[in-house]
């Protein structure tokens, strides 16, 4: 069974202890304030339909997106030739829209990726710091076992093991719990960002006239 032997430890290793503990406090509310914006959920989920009808603003079109409340449904979905009908004043509305929706997606998501990326910072301080202190209390430990009692060198040694263990098992631990945090949030991220950009290049492109001339163009054939 794992303990802490905290009568026992060294200075150095209560002090890893208590800063790996506010490690993963703060990681824990790091990460509680990450999901909640990539997890809210609101009473319907949305479309490129609210911004035509003009009942959402696209910040909040972009922040419903970024939590997985936008359907990334294409406009022309099911339909492989192009609608020539598109681009309108209206579609060029929506668009305009749509690019600052963009705008604020992209801003939440670098706000976001710096947020992961300071768990990935914490978790190699963590390991680097524990694989420190906990080599650096072995010599201490075993010195402890060694002269405070009647044991020889090797015996001290096998004593002095599984309470260097034990504190090893700690710092591996929250490693781990950090090492998790860190690529749930890290995928979660990738996917919302995949999502987004193929919804977001494929309705500017139908909603473009430009767009979709390009798309109509031939290639010159040979005479």
């Amino acid at each position: 069974m794992l303990e802490l032997h905290w009568p026992d430890a060294p200075t150095s290793i209560r002090i890893l202890l208590f800063c790996l503990s506010l490690a993963l406090i703060w990681a824990i509310i790091r990460a509680l304030n990450l999901a909640w914006r990539l997890f809210s959920v609101r009473r319907k989920r949305m479309s490129i339909e609210d911004l035509r009808s003009d009942s959402i603003r696209p910040d909040v079109f972009a922040e419903s997106a970024f939590a997985n409340q936008v359907r990334f449904e294409p406009i022309s979905a099911g339909n492989t030739q192009p609608d020539k009908s598109r681009g309108t004043a209206d579609d060029r509305v929506v668009l305009q829209a749509l690019r600052i929706a963009d705008i604020k997606f992209r801003y939440i998501f670098g706000s976001s990726k710096m947020k992961t990326a300071a768990l990935k910072r914490l978790l190699w301080l963590t390991a680097l710091v524990s694989s420190f202190v906990l080599v650096s209390s072995a010599v201490p430990t075993w010195r402890e076992f060694a002269f405070n009692s009647k044991l020889t060198g090797v015996e001290a040694l096998l004593e002095a093991m599984p309470r260097l263990f034990d504190w090893a098992s700690f710092a591996l631990a929250a490693c781990t719990i950090l090492c998790v945090i860190w690529a749930s949030l890290e995928r979660t991220l990738l996917r919302r960002q995949v999502c987004w950009q193929y919804f977001y290049s494929r309705t500017s492109n139908e909603l473009s006239s430009d767009g979709w001339k390009s798309d109509t163009l031939q290639a010159p054939t040979e005479k």
